[in-house]
């Protein structure tokens, strides 16, 4: 039983690595796009064009 729920969980941990780096990564580039976002509304209103 042991055995095998340490292999479940070995395979899973790899998956679950895999799917945190994923998450991760969308929710960098979520947060940098919304960066980058409020530093174009903030260059806009200190140089309007």
């Amino acid at each position: 039983m042991f055995f095998i729920a340490n292999l479940i969980l070995k395979g899973s941990g790899n998956g679950m690595i895999l799917l945190l780096n994923f998450k991760l990564k969308r929710l960098a580039r979520l947060l940098y796009g919304q960066g980058h976002n409020l530093i174009v509304l903030a260059e806009k209103k200190v140089r309007p064009r």
